[in-house]
């Protein structure tokens, strides 16, 4: 029996020992699985194609639920996206809507879109659903969660899905826009008011140029007016001193040939009479004599006058030492050194009628003393007497034309004469005490020359 059984047994197959048993049934569950984990994966829409092997090789198999591409692309737009019912529930929303809205993205889904629709724009919100088959488009207002205002611009869709009404809704949203737009509103309303500041400072500024033009055209005629009054003022005045002139040349021509021819005459009288008639002739003569110096001064100021004045460099001393000549009788005493000044051929009468002042009123005792000396750019002059001196009250009056004071008449012409020589020459001219303080003991005439080496130096 035994033989019979192990011959039996080389020709029947051998039967899988346990644990080979075992192990094909778990790769055989293995596969199983793996198999109905896909199924599942495939009913539930999570695969969107897979790959065949096959004797031509691998071939790629898409499925007809293959919407991952485009809800990819929902997720990731910037743009809120929503879908929602006919009566307004939310049954879908991408990230993007639910920041426009401040809320979870969890709690968007459920909620009403007619919550989120600002109340000013229910009415217009109501009228885009009713729309046609192709939407609509417009800017509304969402109110967010928190109550803020978000200003969108909304695309709404109606959308047949399986038989249901929905809707599709992207919103953009306009903050930014908004803002850029009430910025440059604001810009455009600031330049319209800067235009319109300007345009009335312009028109402030024209009114004014125009009353200035007014002013101005009214000053011309004035100015018109007053150089016809200077013309003719001019022309008077030119005309008074030719006038002027011809008195001046009888005065000092005419006149002043009767009066030596006169002088002659009194002088001959002089030697032939005697007593009272040679007393009054006298007085007579000396008159004749002033009348005569009074020209020769009025004839000095008129050559002043006539014309600009020929300044030169002249010898100081040579001048007062020819002027110390005319006056042999009178005690003179010069105190002083050779030097340049500034001044012209007129320079003696200046000497000559302090000379004569000093003479005149100092008595026939009078002492007179000339000095110079330096001063600084300067030579200072003065012509001492011992005469009657002049009072503090009257020593600026006596510089001036016609003063009559306790020196005697016509004197006033001769200081007048030394005073706009000086000027003439750049110096001033002025009189002291001879003794400090004592106006009484005689007057110190005080002028300045300027040193020509000072300007030619």
């Amino acid at each position: 029996m035994q033989g019979l059984d192990q011959s039996s047994d080389t020709t029947a197959p051998r039967v899988p020992r346990e644990e080979a048993l075992l192990r094909v049934l778990e790769e055989l569950y293995g596969g199983f699985f793996e198999a109905e984990e896909t199924l599942s994966a495939i009913r539930r829409g999570e695969v969107d194609a897979f790959v065949v092997s096959t004797s031509d090789g691998e071939k790629i198999y898409t499925l007809n639920t293959a919407e991952h591409p485009y809800r990819v692309l929902i997720e990731q737009m910037r743009e809120g996206a929503a879908l929602f019912s006919a009566d307004g529930t939310i049954l879908y929303s991408n990230a993007s809507f639910a920041r426009l809205l401040h809320m979870p993205l969890e709690k968007v889904m459920g909620e009403s879109i007619h919550a989120f629709i600002a109340p000013a724009g229910t009415a217009r919100f109501r009228r885009m659903m009713e729309a046609d088959t192709f939407g609509s488009t417009g800017e509304s207002t969402l109110q967010a969660q928190d109550d803020s205002r978000v200003p969108v611009h909304l695309s709404l869709k109606p959308l047949p899905m399986d038989g249901i009404q929905v809707f599709s809704l992207v919103a953009t949203d306009l903050t930014e826009r908004k803002q850029a737009e009430e910025t440059l509103q604001r810009a455009h309303d600031e330049l319209e008011d800067r235009v319109e500041e300007r345009t009335a400072e312009l028109a402030e500024s024209n009114a004014r140029l125009v009353a200035a033009n007014e002013q101005l055209e009214f000053a011309n005629r004035e100015l018109q007016t007053l150089t016809e009054d200077l013309t003719r003022q001019s022309r008077n005045l030119k005309e008074a001193q030719t006038e002027a002139n011809l008195y001046l040349d009888i005065l000092t021509h005419d006149i002043g040939n009767t009066e030596n021819v006169a002088n002659l005459y009194a002088d001959l009288l002089l030697g032939m009479l005697s007593g009272d008639a040679a007393t009054y002739l006298g007085k007579l003569k000396r008159s004749i004599d002033k009348s005569i110096e009074i020209l020769g001064t009025v004839s000095t100021i008129r050559r002043i006058h006539s014309g600009s004045p020929e300044i030169k460099a002249m010898d100081l001393d040579a001048v007062i030492r020819g002027e110390l000549c005319h006056y042999p009788d009178a005690a003179i005493r010069y105190v002083g050194a050779p030097g340049l000044v500034l001044a012209d051929d007129l320079l003696p009468e200046v000497f000559a009628n302090l000379i004569v002042n000093a003479v005149k009123h100092g008595g026939p005792d009078v002492e007179i003393t000339i000095r110079t000396e330096d001063a600084d750019g300067f030579v200072r002059v003065s012509v001492e007497d011992t005469g009657p001196g002049v009072p503090d009250d009257q020593k600026e009056a006596i510089f001036h034309r016609y003063e009559q004071k306790k020196r005697g008449v016509g004197e006033g012409l001769g200081l007048y004469l030394v005073r706009i020589l000086i000027d003439r020459y750049g110096g001033k001219v002025w009189v002291e005490d001879r003794v400090p303080g004592h106006p009484e003991q005689g007057a110190a005439f005080v002028f300045t020359l300027k040193k020509a080496s000072a300007v030619h130096g």
